[in-house]
């Protein structure tokens, strides 16, 4: 229903990179949900969506780096042929808006949570174990950090290096607490 709501708003008012990440990340959310019910043909057909709308909010404004931080994990799952060269790129577009949103000074409370999962979409453990204490010494509800935890928790998977994966979760762990 939200869905079919906010694409009657574009329609009608037109496409942004906001609303086609909130269609994205309601895609998302139905992709985990028929994940944990073990419906794989309705987790491809959510995930292809939310893909879909990420990439369309992405290329319509790449200072917003909201559609174009989910991207990595959705194609590094999904797993066709070039997905990794679209997660790298999609991984250069977040970091690039993360680091202006940065030296622009914005007080968005989402950039270094968001610039933590790019460290762990990298994966890069250094960068990563640096951000989380910036992370945790920011205040947020409750909410947004179990956000960004489940995020980083889906990157993980995709880091091959024990070491490395070992040193993300401990990060991860931290943020927990």
């Amino acid at each position: 229903d939200a869905i079919e709501q906010l694409e009657a708003l574009m329609i009608r008012d037109g496409a942004t990179a906001e609303r086609e990440g909130l269609i994205g990340g309601r895609y998302k959310e139905l992709m985990r949900t028929a994940k944990k019910a073990g419906r794989d043909k309705e987790v491809r057909r959510y995930r292809d969506c939310a893909i879909v709308h990420y990439e369309r909010g992405m290329t319509l404004d790449l200072n917003e780096y909201f559609c174009a931080s989910n991207l990595a994990r959705l194609y590094r799952e999904r797993k066709a042929p070039g997905d990794e060269a679209r997660a790298q790129r999609a991984l250069h577009v977040t970091s690039a808006a993360c680091e202006r949103a940065l030296k622009r000074g914005s007080s968005d409370e989402w950039v270094r949570p968001t610039m933590l999962g790019v460290q762990f979409d990298l994966p890069d453990a250094d960068k990563a174990e640096e951000l989380v204490h910036e992370v945790m010494r920011e205040a947020c509800a409750s909410w947004k950090r179990d956000t960004t935890i489940t995020s980083l928790e889906e990157s993980l998977v995709h880091v091959q290096d024990p070491a490395i994966q070992a040193r993300l979760q401990a990060a991860s762990a931290a943020l927990r607490d």
